[in-house]
C-alpha cells in the first residue's frame, strides 16, 4: 500500500465503520435494522458488533502503521500477518 490517497481512504472507511458500529453499540442506531435483518436478541448484537469492533480497530491500526501515521514497535511480520488476514476476511465475506 504506498499510496497515501488510498490509505486515507481506508482510514476515513474504518473509522467511519467504528463509529457506526459504536453508535449500534450504544442504542442510538437500532440493531434490528443492521446484519441484514438476521439478529434475534440484543445479546447477538453485542457479540456481533464486538467482534466487528475488535476486527476493524485491528484493521485501522494496520493502515495507520503502514501509512506512517502511528509508530508502535511492531515487527513487519506482524503487519503483513495482519493484511493477508484482512484480505482473507474479505473473501470471505465476499463468498
Amino acid at each position: 500500500m504506498k499510496n497515501l490517497f488510498i490509505k486515507k481512504i481506508l482510514i476515513f472507511i474504518y473509522s467511519f465503520v467504528l463509529i457506526f458500529q459504536f453508535l449500534l453499540l450504544w442504542g442510538i442506531i437500532p440493531y434490528e435494522y443492521t446484519w441484514g435483518g438476521k439478529l434475534k436478541s440484543i445479546e447477538e448484537m453485542y457479540v456481533f458488533v464486538s467482534i466487528s469492533i475488535l476486527l476493524n480497530l485491528i484493521f485501522l491500526l494496520t493502515i495507520l502503521q503502514t501509512a506512517n501515521l502511528i509508530s508502535w514497535n511492531i515487527p513487519k511480520t506482524a503487519i503483513k500477518i495482519s493484511l493477508w488476514f484482512m484480505v482473507a476476511v474479505f473473501a470471505l465475506n465476499t463468498i
